[in-house]
């Protein structure tokens, strides 16, 4: 009986030590697990240090000066963008004393039709050979200022001169734009634009826009140009030079029934008009021409109502008034 007892003792003085050491070996797993907790938030503080002191702030800095933008999404063609835009400005470096081909205004320019669609884009600009399609967008957030002065030519990421004040863009200089590059297929549109600063190397090449506001986007275009457009409002009437009422030749009604042909009818009496003016102010005779303008009528009225035909030989006299621009 005595030797029963104890045996029974021994048993439960070796179930305490048991569930002693087993305590103490989930002591010591707490412990170690609260180690390394203590251990992760020490590291996740400072590494939140560093991002919150110096990263942010470094990128920050960055951005504004223009030297990093983010990573540019690519995606269809915006939608506020879509539609017909006509060139109601044109915009030249005005601090520049060099030849251009194009001044401020250029009738050849001024009214072009910029058509963008979801499946492509088109024109009719003098540069516009053929259609863009299957148009992808790049947005990029940027200061005007900068935009500028990596996409135009005479200046620099540390240049003192300032291109919105040289095109006279009445904007402020620091102002950031989502300005939107286009790749056509496999290339830029239009990538013969021109000059690219490797010193931004995420402004993108060939032609470029961004949103002035709602109602106005800036195109950069060739010759060191930057166009102002306005959109169509889908139903509004064709306005040409001349009054849609009194049309009578099936050319001007033609004209009247298309923007295209309206825009460049507005150009070629602009052209004429700037022509005449600069006859009086230098002065220089203009008879000759001034028949050949009037001569021309005849040959712009023999085309009908084919809008081809028209748009082939008013090209053709825009081009020619344009020539006799200084």
């Amino acid at each position: 009986m005595l030797d029963t007892n104890f045996r029974a003792v021994r048993l439960i003085s070796n179930s305490h030590i048991s569930c002693l050491r087993i305590f103490d070996a989930n002591q010591a797993i707490v412990n170690k697990t609260v180690i390394n907790s203590q251990f992760r938030l020490e590291r996740m503080s400072a590494l939140e240090f560093l991002r919150r002191a110096i990263i942010i702030p470094l990128v920050l800095l960055l951005f504004l000066t223009g030297l990093f933008t983010p990573p540019a999404k690519s995606a269809s063609i915006p939608d506020e963008l879509i539609g017909k835009w006509e060139v109601v400005e044109v915009h030249v470096n005005t601090n520049y004393g060099g030849a251009i081909n194009y001044g401020w205004d250029a009738p050849m320019l001024m009214w072009r039709i910029f058509d963008f669609r979801v499946n492509w884009i088109a024109g009719n600009a003098p540069e516009i050979y053929r259609i863009c399609e299957n148009p992808k967008a790049r947005i990029i957030p940027i200061t005007v200022d900068n935009l500028l002065k990596a996409s135009l030519g005479g200046y620099s990421a540390d240049s003192d001169a300032s291109p919105v004040l040289d095109y006279q863009l009445g904007l402020p200089a620091g102002k950031v734009v989502d300005v939107t590059g286009i790749t056509c297929t496999r290339e830029p549109w239009e990538a013969g634009v021109g000059f690219e600063d490797p010193a931004f190397p995420s402004v993108p090449r060939g032609a470029w826009i961004f949103f002035i506001d709602g109602k106005k986007i800036a195109l950069r275009w060739y010759d060191q140009t930057i166009l102002i457009l306005t959109k169509i409002v889908p139903g509004t009437a064709p306005s040409p030079s001349f009054s849609c009422f009194h049309a009578r030749p099936s050319a001007e009604k033609a004209i009247c029934r298309s923007h295209e042909l309206a825009g460049l009818d507005k150009s070629i009496a602009r052209a004429y008009s700037l022509y005449l003016a600069e006859g009086k102010q230098i002065p220089f005779d203009t008879t000759e021409n001034v028949r050949r303008h009037r001569s021309w009528l005849h040959e712009r009225n023999a085309c009908g109502g084919n809008g081809a035909c028209l748009a082939k030989t008013m090209k053709n006299q825009l081009g020619w008034l344009s020539s006799l621009l200084n």
